[in-house]
């Protein structure tokens, strides 16, 4: 059985995809092992690559705090992803076991549809408000518990983007004066489209860009390899959503050209008892 175990956890590990279209065929009652087996992070790889809608159920089946544990071994914006078809009172009941910072961040990106910005942003990032210094910036940076990204937004006492430093440089540079001549970078909003998003100007140069509200504030980044598999995850499923849609016709019509041989048939016997 151990055997057994190690194979299927390998195979999970390092072919998550392939894993993930082979569980898709399966019942969320009979994935539900197949996740409690592996390690966590091996599990939530997986469930990462499945269809969203399916990967919902397999949490659905879990005890709260089992699917919370997966949750928490993934981004915020996928975590959302995969609760957003689950149904509140279960919802919340997941939500229950997951860190209060966690929580309130995929709440709030549950607000927003899949098509947009706002529901994919990470918003538990290091920024630095406005006046700093350098030495400032570089104790955050060794205390922060938050995700630290390759730009470091800097935001004034409103919430509002005035300026970014990158952190090789805040890292590599001496200075312990304030850091002066900040302008305020590019931002997408929350409410701007994946498709949309995916063509700013600002990618060919920046590994995550900044976002804020419909009031200005500094929401949170989303990356470039982010939002690329959002964009891809909302092609796939549309792609199967017209697949679906096409069987489903094709099994109407069908069902109707039956319909109709068997009514030319009944109408034919009809004609032939009149004669």
């Amino acid at each position: 059985m151990n055997r057994e175990r190690d194979l299927a956890q390998s195979y999970m590990k390092h072919r998550p995809n392939a894993a993930a279209r082979v569980l898709e065929r399966l019942s969320p009652q009979a994935c539900r092992p197949v996740f409690a087996s592996v390690a966590s992070p091996v599990a939530a790889q997986v469930l990462v690559e499945m269809l969203p809608t399916h990967a919902a159920r397999c949490l659905a089946e879990m005890p709260p705090g089992e699917a919370a544990g997966l949750l928490d071994k993934m981004s915020s914006g996928n975590a959302a992803v995969m609760l957003r078809p689950i149904g509140e009172e279960r919802r919340d009941a997941v939500l229950d076991h997951l860190p209060s910072l966690r929580r309130r961040t995929i709440e709030t990106l549950l607000t927003y549809p899949r098509a947009m910005i706002g529901a994919w942003l990470e918003p538990a990032v290091f920024v630095l408000r406005s006046p700093v210094t350098y030495g400032e910036a570089r104790k955050g940076l060794k205390t922060t518990p938050d995700r630290i990204g390759q730009r470091i937004f800097i935001i004034d006492e409103r919430r509002r983007l005035v300026g970014e430093v990158e952190l090789g440089e805040l890292v590599r540079q001496e200075n312990r004066g304030e850091l002066t001549g900040l302008e305020p970078p590019s931002a997408l909003r929350t409410r701007t489209s994946l498709d949309a998003a995916r063509q700013h100007a600002d990618w060919r140069r920046a590994l995550e860009m900044p976002v804020i509200n419909r009031r200005n504030e500094f929401a949170g980044i989303v990356t470039r390899e982010v939002l690329m598999e959002a964009v891809q995850g909302l092609a796939v499923q549309a792609s199967r959503d017209r697949e679906a849609r096409h069987g489903l016709a094709t099994l109407v019509w069908n069902g109707m050209a039956g319909v109709w041989s068997v009514c030319g048939e009944v109408l034919a016997i009809a004609d032939v008892r009149r004669r």
